[in-house]
């Protein structure tokens, strides 16, 4: 039996606020012995921790591999998932840095920015230190694109380092903005942010009809999954790729690191951009026991390895890449090896803006009508489909209007296969009107 509940952290005695001490079991271990790890885990229920709420892209990355796992892992224990919310992933990150239990019952799925620059970078609230987790692997390494429309004069990086290059932006803190910012700073390019876009598909649609030249910090996997015939019909110039490794459909497009012309630039981007490698981290609290981290590994990539996972992910348009516990820790390590200057300095590129012209997308309403898949928390939220692309929309209790046959009604008799019209400002924002038929 699937279980998924959604709890709130308890808070921490001050003795547990105290930097965590002591280190990770070694990451190093390889082997361990099925009959004991069989005999522990057997007849357990293991928690799978999430910072990110239900419905999203984080948990529909676990719901696929929970089953692979429980089949993998000697005793075969029951997997439920649970979700703490909050700053990023930087609560769940305290709690499994503090109180989570140590004999390797509970592992988690954690926003990548919280357990790996987060820290780094000062970010408020952070009571732990990434390079003592215990790391299982990673579903994806996502990596990112600055690409122009293939009607601009920007067909190249070195266009965006002579010419302006108009991009949109999503708000402060998102890749979009980040991106831009950075890329200013240490390569001078010649970036404006429009910034304020409702969701990634507001940007791509100001893309196509001119409004925007192009999108720097876009995920290639959310081109494949939402745009591929841009990429078939040729109707993006691919211009830079900001991650770790290359997109294997893009060889020829180099990465930032590549451009990069001396040490330290390279060091600096090598800071901004290592986050990216683990795409869906999945980790453990620091000091479990080193054979039971070793089977979570060996499970994990067993389960990536499994013609049934693959089948799975592709029919549910999961765009997926095994990297290993052993890469993120070498990865993690060295990241907080590097000197102090290089992270103040790779901090000040994402930050300074004084490089960067930036204005503000108004904000629009719109009205479309969809029928409803799901229903969330009693009707304070909803779930649709436009076309292939599922959003939602919130809805409160004082300034969101819910009307059945034009009547005024409660957003609690909102029942999923309704297909109502519903006004709104886009992707995860909330509705002034919802109209059900």
């Amino acid at each position: 039996m699937r279980v998924t509940s959604v709890i709130r952290p308890a808070k921490p005695c001050a003795a547990l606020l105290i930097a965590v001490c002591g280190f990770a079991a070694s990451a190093s271990a390889q082997s361990y012995d099925p009959a004991a790890i069989e005999k522990f885990y057997k007849g357990k229920t293991m928690k799978l921790m999430l910072s990110a709420g239900e419905g999203g892209g984080y948990g529909t990355y676990a719901q696929i591999l929970v089953p692979f796992m429980e089949k993998y892992l000697p005793g075969k224990p029951n997997i439920i998932t649970q979700h703490m919310q909050g700053a990023g992933g930087v609560v769940l990150a305290n709690w499994m840095g503090n109180v989570a239990p140590k004999d390797g019952t509970v592992f988690a799925l954690i926003h990548r920015g919280a357990v790996s620059t987060a820290p780094l970078f000062g970010a408020q609230g952070v009571k732990y230190d990434p390079s003592k987790f215990g790391w299982i692997g990673s579903m994806n390494s996502e990596i990112s694109v600055c690409a122009s429309w293939s009607t601009t004069p920007i067909k190249s990086f070195a266009d965006m380092k002579s010419q302006t290059f108009i991009v949109g932006g999503l708000g402060p803190g998102s890749d979009t903005d980040i991106m831009p910012n950075m890329l200013n700073n240490l390569f001078d390019t010649k970036m404006k942010l429009i910034t304020g876009y409702n969701s990634g598909g507001a940007i791509q649609l100001a893309v196509e009809r001119g409004e925007l030249q192009g999108r720097c910090g876009w995920s290639v996997s959310s081109i494949v999954a939402t745009k591929p015939d841009w990429i078939s019909e040729k109707k993006l110039n691919f211009l830079v790729q900001i991650g770790v490794d290359k997109h294997e459909t893009l060889p020829n497009v180099p990465l930032l690191s590549e451009l990069s012309t001396d040490q330290e630039t390279k060091d600096i981007v090598e800071v901004i951009v290592s986050p990216q490698l683990m795409g869906r981290p999945f980790l453990t609290p620091q000091n479990i026991p080193a054979d039971r981290l070793a089977a979570l590994r060996d499970a994990f990539d067993k389960s990536m390895a499994d013609p049934l996972f693959k089948a799975e992910a592709d029919k549910m348009k999961l765009e997926y890449s095994h990297v290993s516990g052993k890469r993120i820790e070498e990865t993690i390590n060295h990241l907080y090896a590097l000197p102090k200057p290089i992270i103040e300095k790779a901090s000040a590129a994402i930050e300074r803006t004084d490089r960067l012209q930036i204005s503000k997308k108004a904000l629009e309403s719109q009205t479309v009508k969809a029928a409803l898949t799901e229903i969330k928390e009693g009707g304070r939220e909803v779930v649709f489909k436009l076309g292939d692309e599922t959003q939602s929309a919130t809805l409160s209790g004082g300034r969101s209007k819910v009307t059945f046959a034009g009547k005024d009604g409660e957003r609690t008799a909102l029942k999923a296969g309704q297909t109502c019209n519903i006004t709104y400002l886009g992707d995860k924002s909330e509705a002034s009107l919802i109209a059900c038929e």
